[in-house]
């Protein structure tokens, strides 16, 4: 799998999001592992953010990728240039991370079907970037002859 176990837990944390976010949807509340989930997907959409702003800046600016960051950037702003209708410059691509972790704080200050819905709309926008970067959408088996 391209990406390993990090692209693997991001689409974990997504699903647990979205997960979430229905269960609000509906007038449920979130519990201490959603409010755990979010915050972790929000401070990934942040950190995303920075790298962007770090190389669209030539490096004086934002923070550059740590190695264990890096592939879980690379899905971040897969999921906001796929949901682009034109091309998207350093500038949108940073607002458009910093957007989607607007996002999913609101959900977790205000946790209402409103913001539930915008934040499912991001974890499943995460999700197909997941998807698209493991190449796979399932699990492969294989047979022996014999």
């Amino acid at each position: 799998m391209n990406g390993g176990s990090e692209l693997l837990d991001l689409g974990l944390v997504a699903a647990r999001i979205a997960a979430a976010s229905r269960r609000v949807a509906v007038g449920g509340t979130l519990d201490e592992v959603d409010r755990s989930a979010i915050a972790e997907m929000q401070a990934l959409l942040n950190a995303s953010a920075e790298v962007v702003r770090f190389f669209g800046s030539e490096g004086r600016q934002g923070s550059p990728p740590s190695n264990a960051l890096a592939s879980r950037v690379d899905v971040a702003i897969d999921a906001v240039v796929r949901r682009s209708e034109s091309q998207i410059d350093s500038a949108a691509l940073e607002q458009g991370l910093t957007s989607r972790a607007s996002v999913l704080a609101a959900l977790l200050s205000a946790p209402e079907p409103d913001s539930a819905g915008e934040a499912l709309a991001v974890c499943s926008d995460l999700a197909a970037a997941v998807l698209r970067e493991t190449a796979r959408p399932g699990e492969l088996t294989s047979t022996f002859g014999g």
